[in-house]
């Protein structure tokens, strides 16, 4: 079982004329049994912006921001992500693994403050890593299914991500990711963003890792940093 907590900055336009600010405290859990991994996370969200921002989007992200809307900070907690993943390919001579996973969001966060769509949201995704040396690379291709909310429309999305990561001797991991996905509201771009990661092993079961977030469209935050600690502790079995 591995234990983990975070603190996710990002802040952004949107496209709109004032900034949007999303700070999350995540509390993660994964238990791993063979092939399968199972993974829950519980957020604190605090959103500061114009008051028609609805968070609901990868990472807490916003799917809908109104322009002009009077500007306002709501807290509370977010939707809470359940996730099931499966090892269905594993090569060892090719270093190559890949997993099946699905996710569910359940709509847990206030909805009349903007925290969340209100709505039961799921994604199945296929994940792919090969190791050659030091270097690891990764990518990831899937599809999300959105509820619908009566306030507004949402599309179903596309999403995927490619990246890799480079493992110096000291056990410090250094890396890149670009993540896309297709737009899930009408008159909004399509968020693509490239993040720079960092992690080290502090000790045989605890690791801290880091990151700074970089938005290249008005569909992604301007700017996002991070911090986790994760620790893994043995279950009996």
């Amino acid at each position: 079982m591995k234990l983990g907590i975070g603190f996710n900055f990002s802040t952004g336009k949107y496209g709109s004329s004032s900034s949007t600010d999303i700070l999350q405290i995540p509390v993660t859990d994964a238990y791993e049994s063979g092939p399968f991994i199972l993974r829950l996370t519980v957020p604190y969200i605090e959103v500061t912006g114009p008051g028609d921002v609805v968070v609901g989007g990868a990472n807490g992200s916003p799917v809908v921001v109104v322009r002009n809307g009077a500007r306002r900070t709501e807290s509370g907690i977010g939707d809470i992500t359940a996730g099931a993943s499966y090892n269905v390919l594993d090569l060892p001579e090719q270093k190559l693994l890949v997993d099946l996973a699905a996710n569910v969001k359940l709509p847990t966060a206030d909805e009349a403050r903007g925290l969340g769509t209100g709505e039961l949201d799921y994604s199945l995704q296929a994940d792919a890593v090969t190791v050659r040396e030091e270097f690891t690379f990764f990518g990831t291709v899937g599809y999300k299914v959105f509820g619908e909310p009566d306030a507004f429309a949402l599309d179903d999305t596309v999403f995927a991500s490619v990246g890799g990561g480079y493992k110096h001797a000291s056990g410090t991991v250094a890396g890149l990711i670009f993540d896309w996905q297709e737009a899930a509201s009408p008159g909004t771009q399509a968020p693509f963003e490239s993040t720079v990661y960092l992690s080290r092993e502090m000790y045989p079961d605890l690791s801290l890792s880091g990151y700074i977030l970089k938005g290249w469209s008005d569909g992604s935050p301007d700017f996002g940093f991070g911090l986790s600690v994760s620790w893994r502790m043995q279950v009996p079995n």
